[in-house]
């Protein structure tokens, strides 16, 4: 039984929502070697978040949107559910541009 619902849980595409052209945000990740800047500021400037992840690799709630119907408009997994990030270029030069800003206001100039 456990192994039916291992292959049901795996066959569910991550990208149904997610048109043609488009790309599904997977990861988004700062390194930062300086121990005195915290992370937690770091990430306020990110304009783009992944998916929620639970335990740390299973997008639930983008799998939960994704057993929803297109066809239906008030489903209740889309509800619950999390609709599929879609990377924007965009969005990331605005993220690195406004790092690079507060970087410069901590007196990082070679960012």
């Amino acid at each position: 039984m456990l192994a039916i619902l291992m292959i049901y849980v795996a066959s569910c595409s991550p990208v149904k929502y997610v048109p043609d052209d488009s790309y599904l945000l997977n990861k988004t990740e700062i390194k930062v070697d300086d121990k005195t800047v915290e992370k937690e500021n770091v990430d306020s400037y990110i304009r783009q978040k992944e998916n929620l992840r639970i335990l740390g690799f299973f997008k639930f709630h983008l799998w939960l949107y994704n057993l929803s119907s297109k066809k239906k408009t008030n489903d209740w997994f889309k509800r619950i559910g999390e609709e599929p990030v879609i990377y924007n270029e965009l969005l990331t030069q605005r993220s690195n541009s406004q790092l690079k800003q507060f970087f410069r206001n901590k007196g990082y100039y070679n960012t």
